[in-house]
C-alpha cells in the first residue's frame, strides 16, 4: 500500500502529493530508510506543503539519534522564512523527538541551533524550538541548568505564547524550596496573561515555603487586583501557605 500511495505521490498536485506524504508516514514503520529517503530528498522541494510534511513524516520514521535526519531538519530549521513557518515547527517538534539520544559531539549543535531559533520573529517557531531544546536538554548532564537558563531569559518575552509555554517548563522544573524559581513565580502573579498567573500561583502553592511573607504579599495583592481563575488559583495558594 505505501509504494503504491508513493507512486500517486509522483507528478501529484502539491495539496495532494503532502496528503500522501502524512497519511504514509503514520503507516510507516520507525527506522524505514524508503521513507526516510524519500522525506529527506522532499525538504529540498520548492514546495512548503511538501517539506511541511516531510518534516512530520521524519519526526515519525526515523530513528532517535539519527544523525543525518537530525542535520537536515536543522539545516531546515535554520533556513529562514523561506521553508515556511508549519514546515519549521514540524521540523523543531520532530527535532524534539529525534535529539533525545543524539551523541555528545551532536548535541551541543542541537541546541545552539535550538537556541538560535527561539529568536524567530515567529512565535509559534520559537514556541516550537523551545519544545525541542527542554526534550533535549532533559536527558543531558547539565542540561537542566542550561534550561533554566534559557527559561528564565525569556520569562520576560513579549509574545504571551512564549511566556506561557516559558512558565509551562519552569513548573515542570520546580521543586519544593528553590528560591530563584520561587522569585520567578512571584514575578508571574503580575502577568497580563491569566494562563501565566494560575500557573504561578499553582506553582508557589507547591514550591514556596510556609510562611514565606514575599510570596504571601503577592498572593494576597493578586486577590485585591484580579478576578476569575488568576484571583480563585491565588486563593487557594494562600489557603496552603499561610
Amino acid at each position: 500500500i505505501i509504494r503504491l500511495l508513493l507512486q500517486c505521490a509522483d507528478g501529484a498536485e502539491p495539496r495532494l502529493r503532502a496528503l500522501i506524504y502524512r497519511t504514509v508516514s503514520k503507516m510507516a514503520r520507525r527506522g524505514d530508510q524508503m521513507l526516510i529517503n524519500l522525506f529527506l530528498a522532499a525538504l529540498d522541494v520548492h514546495d512548503t506543503a511538501a517539506v511541511h510534511a516531510a518534516a512530520e513524516g521524519l519526526g515519525l520514521a526515523a530513528r532517535v539519534g539519527d544523525r543525518t535526519t537530525l542535520m537536515a531538519l536543522l539545516r531546515l530549521l535554520s533556513d529562514g522564512e523561506s521553508s515556511g513557518i508549519e514546515a519549521r515547527c514540524a521540523a523543531a517538534r520532530a527535532v524534539g523527538v529525534l535529539a533525545v539520544s543524539a551523541s555528545e559531539l551532536e548535541a551541543p549543535h542541537v541546541v545552539e541551533v535550538l537556541i538560535d531559533v527561539l529568536a524567530d520573529d515567529d512565535v509559534d517557531v520559537r514556541c516550537a524550538a523551545l519544545d525541542a531544546l527542554a526534550a533535549t536538554l532533559a536527558g543531558s548532564p547539565h542540561g537542566e541548568g542550561r534550561l533554566r537558563a534559557v527559561l528564565l531569559a525569556l520569562a520576560d518575552d513579549e509574545d504571551d505564547a512564549m511566556r506561557r509555554a516559558v512558565f509551562s517548563w519552569l513548573s515542570k522544573a520546580a521543586r519544593p524550596g528553590d528560591g530563584e524559581l520561587v522569585e520567578a513565580f512571584v514575578r508571574g502573579l503580575e502577568d497580563c496573561d491569566a494562563d501565566i498567573g494560575c500557573a504561578a500561583a499553582h506553582a508557589l502553592a507547591r514550591i514556596s515555603p510556609e510562611g514565606d511573607e514575599t510570596v504571601l504579599r503577592a498572593l494576597y495583592a493578586r486577590v485585591d487586583n484580579s478576578e476569575g481563575s488568576t484571583r480563585s488559583a491565588a486563593i487557594a495558594a494562600l489557603h496552603k501557605l499561610a
